[in-house]
């Protein structure tokens, strides 16, 4: 990692040692407030809630977030004008109509997403870090 050494106007790389500190201080930045956001929105997404009535061929269970985001959304924005594509564990090729059910679907799916995304910037980190020790 390189740093701006403001009293001599020059770039200057810190040592091993100080590499060390900061490949740390990238990872902990990495595992900060948006993994915990990635964790909530991939449990959100999660079937746990039991439902009151199971139509046939559809799962026994629900996730908080299709609970809850289906009354937040106002009234006249709660169906599509066609159905969209809400893939489920169970069901892969499910479709959906109701704004409330697209999100809260794919919800897992952009937490899962920025998960990923997290740990290949750790990744990355760790190897340009390990690159310039040697």
């Amino acid at each position: 990692m390189i740093f701006v050494s403001i009293s001599n106007d020059y770039i200057h790389q810190y040592s091993v040692d100080r590499l060390l500190v900061n490949e740390d201080d990238f990872i902990m930045n990495q595992l900060g407030i948006n993994t915990v956001i990635e964790m909530t929105t991939i449990g959100a997404g999660a079937p746990v809630r039991k439902k009151r009535f199971v139509k046939p061929k559809s799962s026994p269970r629900t996730s908080v977030a299709s609970e809850y985001i289906s009354k937040i959304i106002p009234k006249g924005y709660r169906k599509l004008p066609r159905k969209v594509w809400t893939p489920t564990v169970t069901h892969p090729f499910a479709v959906s109509k109701l704004t409330g059910r697209v999100i809260a679907r794919w919800l897992p799916f952009v937490g899962w997403g920025l998960l990923a995304y997290d740990i290949i910037q750790i990744g990355l980190c760790v190897n340009r870090c390990n690159s310039k020790r040697r």
